[in-house]
């Protein structure tokens, strides 16, 4: 297992872009911090203007938030023995308030990524005419997409424990 790791580590793939692209993210983080600044709410009943976040703040985002689906699909199909499925507890929790939430506005004009701060604030107007099947399915996809692709690589580990087994004599 230390060797696969010792591999990936040299593989051309990590030294042309996975190391550069990990100091660029750690020496922006250290000089400018203000890049990654988290946008202002304005809650549900003011209408004062929110403030934009920093430029790359949505996609620091959408990095955490791609391993995030990702790795509660992992834990879920390895399961630790716990017996807690992280579908049941984070996802179709997820889902469900996404969907509701369209309802409620009448809307699919708003923030539904889990972990950003203005979850669900809206953008649009109520009852726009957005709040369709399709909107709501696109608002959700990713989220469960991700999820269960990590569900398949929780899968993974069985099988490739066992192949270098199967060749012993």
């Amino acid at each position: 297992a230390l060797s696969a790791f010792a591999t990936a580590a040299v593989h051309p793939a990590m030294l042309f872009a996975g190391y550069p692209l990990l100091l660029g993210w750690l020496a922006t983080h250290l000089a400018a911090p203000h890049l990654y600044a988290p946008p202002t709410c304005h809650g549900f009943e003011s209408h004062a203007p929110a403030a934009a976040g920093g430029a790359l703040y949505l996609p620091s985002l959408y990095a955490y938030e791609f391993a995030w689906w990702l790795v509660l699909g992992i834990l879920s199909s390895i399961g630790f023995g716990s017996g807690l499925h992280s579908g049941i507890m984070f996802l179709w929790p997820f889902v469900m308030r996404v969907v509701s939430q369209a309802e409620i506005q009448g809307s699919t004009r708003f923030n539904a990524v889990f972990n950003h701060p203005c979850l669900f604030e809206p953008h649009g107007s109520p009852g726009d005419g957005t709040d369709t099947f399709f909107n709501k399915l696109l608002l959700c996809w990713p989220a469960v997409i991700v999820w269960g692709a990590g569900t398949a690589v929780g899968q993974l580990p069985p099988p490739l424990y066992a192949t270098p087994s199967s060749s012993l004599p």
